[in-house]
């Protein structure tokens, strides 16, 4: 007897993102409940609604598709700050561009000079 759909999505949502993404190879019911929104809603961080609506990418298909969109990461907050989601593990990392950090004396010329780089990694806007 099989278990239905509804129950193995409950059961993947207490596992983690890598054992949800390989359970998909397991069984096509496995790949199914494995793809339902209530199992990705339960690994995206708290605030995302937050960041989604601060950042570039607005709408997504599914809780999947925006936790993937996460773990090649997003700007939000304008450009100046990068939210990334580890793929397998679901821990989160944030970036912030310099001008978001509280420097002191960054206002001051003689102590802080600000300049671009045409090697930086980021696009952020400085």
């Amino acid at each position: 007897m099989m278990l239905p759909e509804a129950c193995l999505a409950n059961i993947l949502s207490f596992t983690t993102p890598a054992d949800t993404f390989s359970s998909a190879s397991v069984s096509s019911v496995f790949r199914v409940a494995g793809d339902s929104d209530f199992v990705w809603e339960k690994f995206l961080p708290s605030e995302y609604s937050r960041l989604i609506s601060t950042s570039t990418h607005k709408s997504f298909s599914s809780k999947k598709e925006l936790y993937r969109c996460l773990f090649e990461s997003i700007l939000f907050d304008n450009g100046r700050k990068i939210f990334k989601i580890e793929k397998l593990t679901g821990k989160i990392s944030y970036v912030l561009s310099a001008r978001d950090i509280s420097i002191t004396w960054s206002d001051q010329r003689h102590y802080w000079c600000w300049s671009h780089r045409s090697d930086s990694r980021s696009s952020f806007k400085f």
